[in-house]
């Protein structure tokens, strides 16, 4: 998620938060593997998973609104510690 989250930063997750109600970082389990990304929720229900690190390659992952029984919401990201 660089350069939003830079490796080894820890995160402040608000757990009450367990749906998607704007464009922003959740964490969230996907496919077996604990995630930290952006999430927008499309007109067709379907929810697309972002980093913000486009130039490593990342690619977004579209989750049709058929499978997000798959998607587990743990928390919206609401703060970052970063150590110098």
């Amino acid at each position: 998620m660089y350069p939003t989250l830079s490796d080894q930063d820890q995160v402040v997750i608000d757990t009450s938060i367990d749906s998607v109600k704007a464009d922003a970082l959740y964490a969230v389990v996907y496919g077996g593997a604990v995630l930290v990304k952006r999430l927008q929720m499309q007109f067709d229900g379907s929810v697309v998973l972002r980093s913000d690190n486009k130039t490593a390659g990342y690619e977004d992952i579209s989750i049709p609104a058929a499978d997000l029984h798959d998607l587990k919401i743990v928390g919206r990201v609401k703060g970052q510690f970063r150590n110098l």
